[in-house]
Formats: C-alpha cells, sequence, structure tokens
C-alpha cells in the first residue's frame, strides 16, 4: 500500500493522535473524498513544518497558523504532494483549530479585548438578557458582532459611541453592500 508523503508527514508529528478525528469531522460535515485527501495534503504540510520548526502541539494557534501561511507558504520548497495555495490551506488548517479545541488538545482562541470594549460589551449583554430576555446562544451571537465592530471602529482608543453614525453601524467598512438610509 503507497503511503504519501503528506500522511507520513502527519503520522509523524505532533498531529497524528487527531487524524482520525479531523478526517471523521470532515467526513460528517460533507466532504467528498477527493476534498479530504485534498486537506490532509494541507495539513500533511503543515505537520511536516511543526517538527522541522520543533513547534510542541501547545503552541498551535491562529498566529502560528498565520505564520505558516504568511511566512513558510510563499517561500515553500517542500516536495509534492504538499498544498502551497493559501486559501485552500488555511480552510483545512481552521477546521484542523476546530477538532484540536473539540478534542481538548489545544485551548480556545484568545481575543484581547481592551477594557473600555469589554465594559461596553458587559452592560450590552445584560441589556440583552435583562431588558430583551434574548436567549444565552443568540447573545452571544450579537456580542461578537458587537465585539468585531467595536474593535474593528476604535481597537485601543477610547469609546465615543456618541459619534457613530447610522452608516456605520449598518454597513461597516469591511462589508461590500450599500449604506441603509434612516
Amino acid at each position: 500500500m503507497f503511503v504519501s508523503p503528506s500522511s507520513a508527514w502527519l503520522s509523524a508529528s505532533v498531529l497524528a493522535p487527531s487524524a482520525g478525528a479531523y478526517v471523521g469531522y470532515l467526513r460528517q460535515h460533507g466532504y467528498c473524498a477527493r476534498a479530504i485527501r485534498a486537506y490532509l495534503h494541507g495539513v500533511g504540510h503543515f505537520a511536516r513544518w511543526l517538527t522541522e520548526q520543533r513547534n510542541a502541539l501547545d503552541r498551535i494557534d491562529e498566529a502560528l497558523v498565520g505564520r505558516f501561511l504568511t511566512r513558510h507558504l510563499p517561500i515553500c520548497r517542500c516536495p509534492s504532494p504538499c498544498k502551497r495555495g493559501v486559501h485552500e490551506v488555511r480552510a483545512a488548517l481552521k477546521h484542523l483549530l476546530r477538532v484540536l479545541r473539540h478534542e481538548g488538545r489545544i485551548p480556545g482562541p484568545s481575543v484581547r479585548i481592551p477594557p473600555a470594549i469589554r465594559e461596553e460589551l458587559e452592560r450590552f449583554d445584560a441589556y440583552l438578557d435583562e431588558v430583551c430576555g434574548l436567549a444565552l446562544s443568540t447573545r452571544v451571537s450579537r456580542l461578537r458582532w458587537v465585539r468585531k465592530f467595536l474593535h474593528k471602529r476604535f481597537d485601543r482608543r477610547p469609546l465615543a459611541i456618541a459619534l457613530l453614525k447610522p452608516g456605520e453601524i449598518f454597513a461597516p467598512p469591511e462589508v461590500d453592500c450599500p449604506v441603509i438610509n434612516q
């Protein structure tokens, strides 16, 4: 039986114990055999790089994946059949992070929220809960969107909610849609 280099790289890495769960996750989410094979090549490539860089399992997170995508892939000379397409490899590794977190092998993503934004989110969550009576799952979703918006709009600057204009709220700069007039 032929074993591809990417399979060998994966099985010789810190990711080996999660390989079966990764394939199972992709199958469960409706990926065809061809897509699973392509994603495994991307994960195998990442596994090879992890091993070469001597990165431990507990160092795997979005930042490390970002380094692989932006620093290694553009200059990659690894042998085939490793994947070098940033979009495909990014998607494969995003699924990998989900599997590793679901298995409890790596911690959840760390989100650094500036104190002013965190306080505003706490007040907004209390309003959504106590005044609006929204379910936890709905509040979590809305808080995520508001956190992203506030972070993008204010970052570490002081919050000035009163200065926000409807156009900024209804059509944030990263969304490519017409502004809703009110």
